[in-house]
Protein backbone atom coordinates (compact mmCIF):
# COMPACT_ATOMS: atom_id res chain seq x y z
CA UNK A 1 0.00 0.00 0.00
CA UNK A 2 1.44 3.35 -1.07
CA UNK A 3 0.53 6.26 1.19
CA UNK A 4 -0.51 9.67 -0.11
CA UNK A 5 1.60 12.69 0.79
CA UNK A 6 -0.80 13.96 3.45
CA UNK A 7 -1.01 10.50 5.01
CA UNK A 8 2.79 10.32 5.25
CA UNK A 9 2.76 13.78 6.81
CA UNK A 10 0.16 12.69 9.38
CA UNK A 11 2.40 9.80 10.45
CA UNK A 12 5.36 12.13 10.83
CA UNK A 13 3.31 14.67 12.79
CA UNK A 14 2.16 11.93 15.18
CA UNK A 15 5.72 10.71 15.69
CA UNK A 16 6.87 14.29 16.38
CA UNK A 17 4.10 14.74 18.93
CA UNK A 18 5.19 11.56 20.71
CA UNK A 19 8.80 12.79 20.68
CA UNK A 20 7.65 15.95 22.45
CA UNK A 21 6.36 13.84 25.31
CA UNK A 22 2.68 13.53 24.42
CA UNK A 23 1.22 10.05 24.89
CA UNK A 24 -2.34 10.60 23.66
CA UNK A 25 -2.81 12.22 20.26
CA UNK A 26 -6.04 12.93 18.37
CA UNK A 27 -5.79 12.67 14.56
CA UNK A 28 -8.54 14.61 12.78
CA UNK A 29 -9.04 13.63 9.13
CA UNK A 30 -12.11 14.03 6.88
CA UNK A 31 -14.33 11.16 5.84
CA UNK A 32 -12.70 9.58 2.80
CA UNK A 33 -9.15 10.63 3.68
CA UNK A 34 -8.09 7.10 4.63
CA UNK A 35 -7.88 7.08 8.43
CA UNK A 36 -7.81 3.27 8.50
CA UNK A 37 -4.96 3.29 5.97
CA UNK A 38 -2.99 5.65 8.22
CA UNK A 39 -3.74 3.47 11.25
CA UNK A 40 -2.67 0.30 9.43
CA UNK A 41 0.58 1.90 8.29
CA UNK A 42 1.36 3.01 11.84
CA UNK A 43 0.56 -0.45 13.21
CA UNK A 44 2.85 -2.06 10.62
CA UNK A 45 5.69 0.29 11.56
CA UNK A 46 5.10 -0.26 15.26
CA UNK A 47 5.09 -4.04 14.92
CA UNK A 48 8.33 -3.90 12.94
CA UNK A 49 9.87 -2.14 15.94
CA UNK A 50 8.66 -4.92 18.22
CA UNK A 51 5.75 -3.02 19.80
CA UNK A 52 2.41 -4.88 20.14
CA UNK A 53 -0.67 -2.98 18.97
CA UNK A 54 -4.38 -2.86 19.72
CA UNK A 55 -6.95 -1.29 17.37
CA UNK A 56 -10.33 -0.64 19.02
CA UNK A 57 -13.73 0.19 17.51
CA UNK A 58 -17.30 0.22 18.77
CA UNK A 59 -19.04 -1.43 15.81
CA UNK A 60 -18.62 -4.72 13.96
CA UNK A 61 -18.29 -2.96 10.59
CA UNK A 62 -15.40 -0.83 11.84
CA UNK A 63 -13.61 -3.82 13.35
CA UNK A 64 -13.83 -5.76 10.10
CA UNK A 65 -12.87 -2.72 8.03
CA UNK A 66 -9.62 -2.44 9.97
CA UNK A 67 -9.02 -6.20 9.78
CA UNK A 68 -9.38 -6.12 6.00
CA UNK A 69 -7.03 -3.16 5.68
CA UNK A 70 -4.39 -4.86 7.85
CA UNK A 71 -4.51 -7.78 5.44
CA UNK A 72 -3.72 -5.33 2.62
CA UNK A 73 -0.65 -4.31 4.63
CA UNK A 74 0.30 -7.97 5.28
CA UNK A 75 -0.02 -7.51 9.05
CA UNK A 76 -0.91 -10.75 10.90
CA UNK A 77 -3.55 -10.03 13.53
CA UNK A 78 -6.29 -11.43 15.69
CA UNK A 79 -9.90 -10.25 15.89
CA UNK A 80 -11.40 -9.92 19.36
CA UNK A 81 -15.12 -9.88 18.75
CA UNK A 82 -18.14 -12.07 19.42
CA UNK A 83 -18.48 -14.77 16.79
CA UNK A 84 -14.82 -14.62 15.75
CA UNK A 85 -12.19 -17.26 16.53
CA UNK A 86 -9.37 -15.64 18.51
CA UNK A 87 -5.71 -15.57 17.53
CA UNK A 88 -4.28 -14.75 20.94
CA UNK A 89 -0.66 -14.98 19.87
CA UNK A 90 -0.77 -12.32 17.15
CA UNK A 91 1.15 -9.16 18.04
CA UNK A 92 -1.70 -7.04 16.70
CA UNK A 93 -5.30 -7.35 17.86
CA UNK A 94 -8.39 -5.67 16.43
CA UNK A 95 -11.01 -5.48 19.15
CA UNK A 96 -14.62 -4.59 19.65
CA UNK A 97 -14.64 -2.37 22.74
CA UNK A 98 -17.80 -4.08 23.99
CA UNK A 99 -16.26 -7.55 23.67
CA UNK A 100 -13.02 -6.44 25.35
CA UNK A 101 -14.83 -4.99 28.35
CA UNK A 102 -17.18 -7.96 28.61
CA UNK A 103 -14.25 -10.40 28.76
CA UNK A 104 -11.55 -8.49 30.61
CA UNK A 105 -12.59 -9.70 34.10
CA UNK A 106 -12.80 -13.34 33.00
CA UNK A 107 -9.84 -15.22 34.50
CA UNK A 108 -9.42 -17.17 31.25
CA UNK A 109 -9.18 -14.01 29.12
CA UNK A 110 -5.76 -13.38 27.59
CA UNK A 111 -5.56 -9.58 27.64
CA UNK A 112 -3.59 -8.45 24.59
CA UNK A 113 -0.28 -6.70 25.10
CA UNK A 114 -0.31 -3.18 23.70
CA UNK A 115 2.25 -0.40 23.59
CA UNK A 116 0.22 1.40 20.92
CA UNK A 117 -3.58 1.69 21.04
CA UNK A 118 -5.60 3.19 18.19
CA UNK A 119 -9.20 4.20 18.92
CA UNK A 120 -11.56 4.55 15.95
CA UNK A 121 -14.37 7.15 16.00
CA UNK A 122 -12.47 8.82 18.83
CA UNK A 123 -15.13 11.46 19.50
CA UNK A 124 -16.56 8.60 21.58
CA UNK A 125 -13.45 8.52 23.78
CA UNK A 126 -15.26 10.09 26.73
CA UNK A 127 -17.62 7.12 26.99
CA UNK A 128 -17.14 4.69 29.87
CA UNK A 129 -16.44 1.77 27.54
CA UNK A 130 -13.45 3.54 25.99
CA UNK A 131 -12.10 5.02 29.22
CA UNK A 132 -12.35 1.64 30.95
CA UNK A 133 -10.26 0.09 28.18
CA UNK A 134 -7.65 2.86 28.30
CA UNK A 135 -7.40 2.42 32.07
CA UNK A 136 -6.19 -1.14 31.39
CA UNK A 137 -3.15 0.28 29.56
CA UNK A 138 -1.92 3.30 31.55
CA UNK A 139 1.54 3.28 29.90
CA UNK A 140 0.46 2.80 26.28
CA UNK A 141 0.61 5.44 23.57
CA UNK A 142 -2.88 6.24 22.28
CA UNK A 143 -3.96 7.60 18.91
CA UNK A 144 -7.59 8.62 18.40
CA UNK A 145 -9.06 8.78 14.88
CA UNK A 146 -12.03 10.93 13.98
CA UNK A 147 -13.44 13.10 11.22
CA UNK A 148 -15.49 15.04 13.76
CA UNK A 149 -13.70 16.05 16.98
CA UNK A 150 -16.85 17.45 18.56
CA UNK A 151 -19.79 16.01 20.47
CA UNK A 152 -23.44 17.03 20.52
CA UNK A 153 -23.46 16.85 24.33
CA UNK A 154 -20.70 19.46 24.51
CA UNK A 155 -18.18 17.22 26.29
CA UNK A 156 -14.63 18.16 25.37
CA UNK A 157 -11.86 15.76 24.42
CA UNK A 158 -9.05 17.76 26.01
CA UNK A 159 -8.94 15.68 29.18
CA UNK A 160 -8.42 12.54 27.07
CA UNK A 161 -5.93 13.78 24.45
CA UNK A 162 -2.88 16.01 24.85
CA UNK A 163 -2.44 17.05 21.22
CA UNK A 164 -4.56 17.44 18.09
CA UNK A 165 -3.20 16.88 14.58
CA UNK A 166 -5.13 17.82 11.46
CA UNK A 167 -4.74 15.67 8.36
CA UNK A 168 -5.76 17.58 5.22
CA UNK A 169 -9.33 18.91 4.74
CA UNK A 170 -12.31 18.43 2.45
CA UNK A 171 -11.41 21.33 0.15
CA UNK A 172 -7.86 20.08 -0.42
CA UNK A 173 -8.93 16.47 -0.88
CA UNK A 174 -11.54 17.61 -3.42
CA UNK A 175 -9.05 19.76 -5.31
CA UNK A 176 -6.64 16.81 -5.48
CA UNK A 177 -9.33 14.42 -6.74
CA UNK A 178 -9.48 12.25 -3.63
CA UNK A 179 -13.08 13.40 -3.01
CA UNK A 180 -15.74 14.55 -5.47
CA UNK A 181 -17.31 18.04 -5.51
CA UNK A 182 -20.70 18.38 -3.84
CA UNK A 183 -23.88 20.22 -4.76
CA UNK A 184 -26.58 21.02 -2.23
CA UNK A 185 -30.28 21.62 -2.81
CA UNK A 186 -32.73 22.41 -0.01
CA UNK A 187 -36.20 22.19 -1.57
CA UNK A 188 -38.29 22.10 1.63
CA UNK A 189 -37.60 22.90 5.26
CA UNK A 190 -39.46 21.23 8.13
CA UNK A 191 -41.10 23.17 10.96
CA UNK A 192 -38.89 22.51 14.00
CA UNK A 193 -40.31 25.31 16.13
CA UNK A 194 -40.73 24.30 19.77
CA UNK A 195 -38.99 20.93 19.52
CA UNK A 196 -37.27 19.90 22.75
CA UNK A 197 -33.48 19.52 22.78
CA UNK A 198 -31.85 16.62 24.62
CA UNK A 199 -28.07 16.06 24.98
CA UNK A 200 -27.43 18.79 22.42
CA UNK A 201 -29.74 17.47 19.69
CA UNK A 202 -33.45 17.30 18.95
CA UNK A 203 -35.38 14.91 21.20
CA UNK A 204 -35.98 11.89 18.99
CA UNK A 205 -39.60 11.07 19.82
CA UNK A 206 -40.77 14.61 19.14
CA UNK A 207 -38.60 14.83 16.03
CA UNK A 208 -40.07 11.61 14.68
CA UNK A 209 -43.63 12.90 15.12
CA UNK A 210 -42.69 16.09 13.29
CA UNK A 211 -40.91 14.38 10.36
CA UNK A 212 -42.78 11.10 9.87
CA UNK A 213 -45.82 12.47 8.05
CA UNK A 214 -47.27 11.65 4.59
CA UNK A 215 -46.62 15.19 3.32
CA UNK A 216 -42.93 15.32 4.30
CA UNK A 217 -42.13 11.75 3.27
CA UNK A 218 -43.95 12.36 -0.02
CA UNK A 219 -41.75 15.40 -0.57
CA UNK A 220 -38.68 13.16 -0.29
CA UNK A 221 -39.90 11.08 -3.23
CA UNK A 222 -41.01 14.07 -5.32
CA UNK A 223 -37.75 15.92 -4.99
CA UNK A 224 -35.60 12.81 -5.45
CA UNK A 225 -37.34 12.25 -8.81
CA UNK A 226 -36.86 15.92 -9.71
CA UNK A 227 -33.22 16.32 -8.74
CA UNK A 228 -31.59 12.91 -8.40
CA UNK A 229 -33.42 10.20 -10.33
CA UNK A 230 -30.92 7.56 -11.37
CA UNK A 231 -28.34 8.34 -8.70
CA UNK A 232 -27.54 5.61 -6.15
CA UNK A 233 -28.87 7.21 -2.97
CA UNK A 234 -28.77 6.82 0.80
CA UNK A 235 -31.42 8.46 2.99
CA UNK A 236 -30.95 9.27 6.68
CA UNK A 237 -34.16 8.95 8.68
CA UNK A 238 -35.15 9.88 12.25
CA UNK A 239 -36.40 6.48 13.40
CA UNK A 240 -36.86 2.90 12.22
CA UNK A 241 -40.53 3.58 11.58
CA UNK A 242 -39.63 6.70 9.59
CA UNK A 243 -37.09 4.78 7.50
CA UNK A 244 -39.56 1.97 6.74
CA UNK A 245 -42.24 4.51 5.78
CA UNK A 246 -39.78 6.18 3.40
CA UNK A 247 -39.02 2.78 1.87
CA UNK A 248 -42.74 2.10 1.38
CA UNK A 249 -43.40 5.48 -0.27
CA UNK A 250 -40.54 5.04 -2.74
CA UNK A 251 -41.68 1.51 -3.58
CA UNK A 252 -45.27 2.67 -4.10
CA UNK A 253 -43.92 5.12 -6.66
CA UNK A 254 -42.13 2.36 -8.54
CA UNK A 255 -38.66 3.13 -7.20
CA UNK A 256 -36.71 0.12 -5.82
CA UNK A 257 -35.81 1.06 -2.25
CA UNK A 258 -34.27 -0.85 0.65
CA UNK A 259 -34.04 -0.27 4.39
CA UNK A 260 -31.50 -1.05 7.12
CA UNK A 261 -31.51 -0.49 10.86
CA UNK A 262 -29.55 -1.68 13.87
CA UNK A 263 -32.10 -4.30 14.91
CA UNK A 264 -31.72 -6.34 11.71
CA UNK A 265 -29.57 -9.45 11.71
CA UNK A 266 -26.26 -9.28 9.87
CA UNK A 267 -27.39 -11.39 6.90
CA UNK A 268 -30.44 -9.19 6.15
CA UNK A 269 -28.42 -6.02 6.59
CA UNK A 270 -25.67 -7.24 4.25
CA UNK A 271 -28.31 -8.24 1.69
CA UNK A 272 -29.79 -4.73 1.70
CA UNK A 273 -26.34 -3.18 1.28
CA UNK A 274 -25.52 -5.62 -1.51
CA UNK A 275 -28.74 -4.70 -3.34
CA UNK A 276 -27.66 -1.06 -3.41
CA UNK A 277 -24.16 -2.01 -4.57
CA UNK A 278 -25.41 -4.18 -7.43
CA UNK A 279 -28.12 -1.72 -8.47
CA UNK A 280 -31.04 -3.96 -7.53
CA UNK A 281 -32.22 -1.02 -5.44
CA UNK A 282 -31.60 2.63 -6.27
CA UNK A 283 -32.31 4.03 -2.81
CA UNK A 284 -31.46 2.82 0.69
CA UNK A 285 -33.16 4.33 3.74
CA UNK A 286 -31.57 3.83 7.13
CA UNK A 287 -31.79 4.74 10.78
CA UNK A 288 -28.50 5.25 12.69
CA UNK A 289 -26.59 2.54 10.82
CA UNK A 290 -24.75 4.14 7.90
CA UNK A 291 -23.33 7.24 9.59
CA UNK A 292 -20.07 5.49 10.58
CA UNK A 293 -17.91 2.75 9.15
CA UNK A 294 -19.80 2.29 5.88
CA UNK A 295 -18.31 2.95 2.47
CA UNK A 296 -20.13 2.66 -0.85
CA UNK A 297 -18.27 4.93 -3.29
CA UNK A 298 -20.89 4.56 -6.05
CA UNK A 299 -23.43 6.48 -3.90
CA UNK A 300 -23.74 9.95 -5.45
CA UNK A 301 -26.74 11.31 -3.56
CA UNK A 302 -27.50 11.78 0.13
CA UNK A 303 -30.96 12.75 1.32
CA UNK A 304 -31.04 14.35 4.77
CA UNK A 305 -34.46 13.59 6.25
CA UNK A 306 -33.15 13.72 9.81
CA UNK A 307 -32.72 17.25 11.20
CA UNK A 308 -29.87 17.59 13.66
CA UNK A 309 -28.14 20.21 15.75
CA UNK A 310 -25.02 18.05 15.78
CA UNK A 311 -22.30 19.32 13.45
CA UNK A 312 -20.48 15.99 13.70
CA UNK A 313 -23.58 13.96 12.74
CA UNK A 314 -24.18 16.29 9.79
CA UNK A 315 -20.61 15.79 8.55
CA UNK A 316 -20.88 12.02 9.00
CA UNK A 317 -24.07 11.86 6.92
CA UNK A 318 -22.81 14.11 4.12
CA UNK A 319 -19.43 12.37 4.04
CA UNK A 320 -20.95 9.03 2.98
CA UNK A 321 -21.15 10.14 -0.65
CA UNK A 322 -17.91 12.09 -1.15
CA UNK A 323 -15.66 9.23 -2.29
CA UNK A 324 -14.84 9.07 -6.01
CA UNK A 325 -16.11 6.32 -8.29
CA UNK A 326 -15.99 5.53 -12.00
CA UNK A 327 -17.93 8.15 -14.01
CA UNK A 328 -18.96 9.95 -10.79
CA UNK A 329 -18.58 13.67 -11.41
CA UNK A 330 -20.07 15.00 -8.18
CA UNK A 331 -22.38 14.17 -5.32
CA UNK A 332 -25.80 15.67 -4.65
CA UNK A 333 -27.00 16.48 -1.14
CA UNK A 334 -30.78 16.95 -0.91
CA UNK A 335 -31.27 18.67 2.42
CA UNK A 336 -34.78 18.33 3.85
CA UNK A 337 -33.43 18.86 7.35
Amino acid sequence: MRLRDYQEQALEDIRNSFRKGNKRVLLVAPTGSGKTVIASAMIKQSIERGNPCLFVAHRRELVMQCSNKLRDFDVPHGVLMAGKSPNNFARTQVASVQTFNARKDNKYFMKPDAKLIILDEAHRSTSKSFTDLMDEYPDAYVIGLTATPCRADGKGLGHVYEDLIECSNVRRLTDEGHLVPNRVVAPTMPDLEGLAVQAGDYEKRGLNKRMNTPKLVGDLVTHWIKFAEGRPTVIFAVSIAHSKYIQTMFQQNGIPCGHVDGTMDEIDREAALSDLHTGKTKVLANCQVLTEGWDEPKVSCVVLARPTKSYSLYLQMVGRSLRPFENKEDTLIIDHA
